[in-house]
């Protein structure tokens, strides 16, 4: 059964990628219309009450820190929890573009579901002022090399967005951006729920 699950995410894969459905950065993804379509005060007042190993996430919301050790950890202090880290760069249009999804997301999840960022191949100060502007409630992880982001089953650019289980194993990496919200609600849905 977990071999056919895996069969059949790696044929889903390759069918995205031959119908050209993998929008790598620098591609016609498109920004954001607006900086923040979600205000850490809306934050705030939806998550308040979330069990404790996601109320911290929430408190660090923002934050562009860590190393693979760090976001090692913090998955391990997750168990329990279905995780989603979604790995961006500041440079990247189509990871701006999908960034209003993950704010809307984690805002309807984030009392179920642990949300995480990677920010895969930037530098610290970009990609600090990239979250002032879009402002999320859940921490980042540094990855300047790409390491980690190979290490989750990375390959095809940015943005991807892995699915772990309850146990921190990925289950599926999403690889492009998410065309509008629903799609995204749906694979938390499908992967995390």
């Amino acid at each position: 059964m977990r071999r056919s699950r895996s069969v059949i995410a790696l044929l889903a894969s390759a069918t995205v990628l031959a119908a050209g459905g993998v929008a790598g950065c620098g591609g016609s993804g498109g920004g954001a219309s607006n900086a923040s379509v979600v205000t850490p005060q809306q934050y705030t007042q939806q998550l308040n009450g979330s069990p404790a190993p996601l109320a911290d996430l929430h408190r660090r919301g923002g934050d562009v820190t860590g190393s693979k050790s760090d976001l090692d950890a913090q998955i391990r202090a997750l168990r329990g929890y279905p995780i989603v880290i979604n790995a961006w760069a500041h440079w990247c249009e189509p990871c701006k573009a999908e960034l209003p999804f993950f704010q809307k997301a984690s805002l309807r999840y984030g009392t179920k579901v642990a949300f995480l960022g990677l920010n895969v191949d930037d530098s610290t100060g970009s990609a600090r002022s990239f979250i002032a502007e879009y402002p999320l409630p859940y921490p980042n992880f540094e990855d300047p090399k790409s390491a980690v982001f190979r290490s989750l089953g990375g390959s095809a650019g940015l943005p991807t967005t892995f699915f772990l289980d309850r146990t921190g194993k990925v289950v599926f990496p999403h690889q492009g951006q998410f065309r509008n919200e629903d799609d995204l609600l749906a694979a938390i849905r499908r992967y995390s729920l």
